[in-house]
């Protein structure tokens, strides 16, 4: 229960503060969803690229010469 007559301070908010603070955090999470929508588009664009149709995969080739390992084993 309240008194009428109070004047206390301590318990109001400067809510333009906590707007300012929801908004950036917002934006930053906005930014951060569009970073990694370009990443995957960017990753997937790469797979094509490089003949690969499935996400994720890494062109890999093994090498097959064997001169320049066995410069290592002298």
């Amino acid at each position: 229960m309240v008194c009428p007559r109070c004047v206390c301070q301590y318990q109001t908010r400067n809510t333009a503060v906590i707007r300012l603070v929801v908004s950036a955090v917002l934006c930053v999470l906005a930014l951060l969803v569009l970073y990694m929508a370009f990443l995957l588009c960017l990753n997937r664009g790469m797979a094509i690229a490089a003949g690969k149709a499935g996400y994720g995969q890494v062109a890999y080739h093994q090498q097959s010469n064997d001169e320049v390992m066995s410069l290592w084993y002298r």
